[in-house]
């Protein structure tokens, strides 16, 4: 089992944190639901992944999104992730897609 705070992605500096921002889909009651950016910070070891959000408890109702997402991504697949909704995977979907833009993957 890694243990992610070993290093972070996308960091020279292993004690400072990794940024990435992407948009998440907020769902508020009798409103239609909007894509809000959303940071992470994404710890990282090997194939496994830890995208933590910076988001209070009630925007992560909103969000239907965990304290933390945990997934593998290996041979260019999603191979794991302890949420594996709809919502969640699309969130991951663009924390991969940014950290290939940045050339951290």
């Amino acid at each position: 089992m890694p243990r992610y705070p070993k290093f972070l992605v996308g960091s020279a500096d292993p004690l400072t944190p990794a940024q990435i921002t992407v948009p998440v889909t907020h769902y508020r009651p009798l409103e239609e639901a909007t894509d809000e950016p959303v940071s992470f910070t994404v710890f990282h070891e090997g194939a496994h992944f830890r995208a933590v959000p910076s988001l209070t408890k009630e925007e992560r109702v909103l969000t239907g999104l965990p304290g933390e997402l945990v997934f593998c991504f290996q041979d260019q697949c999603i191979t794991r992730a302890n949420d594996p909704g709809d919502d969640a995977l699309k969130v991951i979907k663009q924390i991969l897609l940014e950290l290939e833009a940045r050339e951290l993957l």
